[in-house]
């Protein structure tokens, strides 16, 4: 039997109002939903549809739900949409299949939205999104484009070992609470350019296989990307890293750009593998900074205007290609002990700190004097 759709139209001044259970039957009979413009009532939770899939398309907008939203493991079947939606509940999309696109831009969840193992098939966006509790997406898979650009995450941001098959955009996004992209899996290319992490950034053993943007980003407490593979090239250029900022035992396989960047705190590139070019050109190092046992193999070191403000130590690093540290700026003890440099290496105009006679002796067993 073939159903019309169920249809709910208001305007921005005048909402009309629907009933969840309405809404429950129209998706029950396969109706497509398009609803505007609306406030919903009650508790949408799919439990009560006589099947785990889903037929009709979905779509929501400028509307209000008050209620809870509960659709674990259920499966939409075509696109998807909540755009501009107030969610004043709990929602729970866990293990639930998007065959389709989904569109949650614009919206605001209010209490905590978990969406863990869900499978989003198409393009998924949840652009300039509130999230105002956690946001839970821990094994969730992205087959399309993700965006979450300009999005906020009021509390707690769990993407742990996420799959992003296709590119995955957060600029200007906000973590106001400590945000986990450990063990995550980004197949495209990725931007978090100007974001700002308020809390903790966990991407410990996470994978870029496509380019990375972290320009102009803030973490404002620790930032941690130990054990991490870069296949592309980074960028974290003008990034602010105001709490710790630990890359040890990472690899990056393609050029690194932390151009201009600030390290307040302390800053670990131990056992950091440098497969191409490394930029660190004006960078400044306000914290202890060790680049102990560090390999750059096969692309140029820049440390061209560099400020080590704090102890800094180079022990045992690896220099396959050109290191250039001219004109940079050692306000404390430098240690280069067993360090190799197989190539040209550049102290021109460099600078050290009053009253640091070792820099300077350091220095001088470099250059062979």
């Amino acid at each position: 039997m073939r159903f019309d759709s169920f249809v709910r139209h208001g305007t921005e001044n005048e909402r009309v109002k629907v009933r969840a259970d309405e809404l429950l039957d129209a998706m029950a009979d396969g109706r497509d939903i398009d609803i505007e413009y609306a406030i919903i009532e009650g508790d949408i939770n799919s439990e009560e549809l006589p099947e785990d899939s889903i037929s009709g398309s979905i779509s929501i907008r400028n509307s209000e739900i008050r209620g809870n939203v509960f659709f674990e493991a259920k499966s939409f079947d075509q696109n998807v949409a909540f755009s501009a939606v107030v969610f004043n509940g709990d929602v729970n999309f866990e293990s639930v299949d998007f065959n389709g696109d989904a569109d949650f831009s614009a919206a605001t969840f209010c209490d905590r939205a978990n969406f863990e193992s869900a499978s989003f098939d198409g393009n998924a966006s949840f652009s300039a999104d509130t999230f105002g509790g956690d946001a839970n997406f821990e094994s969730a898979t992205f087959g399309g484009d993700a965006d979450f650009s300009t999005t906020t995450f009021g509390g707690y941001a769990n993407f742990e070992s996420v799959s992003f098959d296709g590119n995955a955009v957060f600029p200007v996004a906000t973590f106001g609470g400590n945000a986990n992209f450990e063990s995550v899996n980004f197949s495209g290319n990725i931007d978090f350019s100007a974001s700002a992490f308020g809390s903790d950034a966990n991407f410990e053993s996470a994978s870029f296989s496509g380019s990375v943007r972290f320009s102009a980003t803030t973490f404002g407490e620790s930032a941690n990307f130990e054990s991490v593979n870069f296949d592309g090239n980074a960028d974290f250029s003008a990034t602010a890293f105001v709490g710790s900022a630990r890359f040890e035992s990472s690899n990056f396989d393609g050029g690194v750009g932390f151009g201009a960047a600030t390290f307040n705190n302390n800053a670990s590139f131990e056992s950091v593998n440098f497969n191409s070019n490394a930029d660190f050109s004006s960078a400044t190092f306000g914290g202890y900074a060790s680049f102990e046992s560090a390999n750059f193999d096969s692309g140029n070191a820049s440390f061209c205007a560099a400020h080590f403000n704090d102890n800094v130590s180079f022990e045992s690093a690896n220099f396959n290609a050109n290191a250039d540290f001219s004109a940079a700026t050692f306000s404390d003890n430098a240690n280069f002990e067993s360090a190799n440099f197989a190539s040209g290496l550049n102290f021109n105009a460099v600078n050290f700190g009053e009253g640091k006679p070792k820099n300077l002796r350091i220095i001088r067993s470099l250059k062979g004097e």
